[in-house]
């Protein structure tokens, strides 16, 4: 007990002495800067806007040594530029990171070379494509018309606190259903329903986040023996991949009914007789 009160003594001053050097973002000794993120998470927003002003806008976030909790955090758009376009190569992902992004699949996200660049250039020609600017604007404005200012007014005549990074989150959910598969599932109203499939994304945001927070083997073992946020993380994958399975499906049919009611159309046409 007496050797372990001198090592837990010897600790903190070693943890408060490195605190003095670097008040603003100490590294500590194994646990690097992650006590400061936790320390600050209430503000973290601001936090970061003074730490990345005193670092010329740049600023290399160090986490524990048993981790893989190390970024680089940046606000400057030539740097940004740099990484995302112009010299994309020298930036790969890594094994690592890719097996944190492994629940999202085979996405930009977690690709490099080639199939990135294939991804990218698809993505490219989407968005830049008029009728899909077309079909943001139209869908935007209607889910702001019909449920996010509906929300707000609701809560503002009847005096309701909003969790707002909840209803943002919401927001964006049935937006990009909207766009990507053609259905609202409804997340954003003044009921706030539980909707599965936008908890299991939540569930699978969340695995990734603690999947950088722990050595790999860690949450590798956990997912083998189905626990802890890894085992939800297995249902919420199921939860999701069964919904997006089956709207494909659905779009898939609906499609295919409507290319034979038009195929079958046109054949009928071309056996009218004709009068001449």
């Amino acid at each position: 007990m007496l050797s372990l009160l001198l090592l837990l003594t010897f600790l903190s001053l070693l943890l408060v002495y490195t605190a003095k050097k670097s008040p603003s973002t100490p590294n500590w000794p194994l646990l690097g800067m992650l006590p400061s993120l936790i320390w600050n998470l209430s503000r973290l927003h601001k936090i970061a806007n003074r730490i990345l002003r005193d670092n010329g806008g740049t600023f290399l976030f160090t986490g524990p040594s048993f981790t893989n909790l190390n970024f680089l955090a940046t606000s400057d758009p030539v740097n940004v530029q740099h990484i995302f376009t112009k010299n994309f190569a020298n930036y790969p992902k890594g094994p690592d990171l890719k097996a944190a992004l492994e629940p999202f699949g085979e996405v930009i996200f977690n690709t490099d070379g080639d199939a990135w660049e294939m991804r990218k250039g698809i993505i490219h020609t989407l968005i830049k494509n008029p009728r899909f600017e077309r079909l943001l604007m139209t869908t935007l404005r209607h889910k702001l018309a019909n449920s996010l200012i509906p929300v707000l007014d609701h809560a503002s005549r009847n005096d309701v606190v909003l969790d707002l990074q909840d209803v943002m989150a919401r927001f964006m959910f049935d937006l990009n259903c909207l766009l990507l598969l053609g259905i609202d599932p409804g997340c954003l109203s003044t009921s706030f329903p539980r909707v599965p499939c936008a908890e299991a994304f939540d569930v699978i945001e969340e695995a990734i986040f603690y999947r950088h927070c722990v050595p790999q083997w860690v949450w590798k073992a956990m997912r083998w023996l189905r626990v802890g946020w890894e085992g939800r993380t297995i249902e919420a994958e199921g939860c999701l991949n069964g919904f997006l399975g089956e709207k494909i499906r659905a779009k898939v049919a609906e499609k295919q009914a409507a290319d034979g009611k038009e195929s079958l159309g046109t054949r009928h046409a071309s056996q009218r007789p004709r009068r001449g």
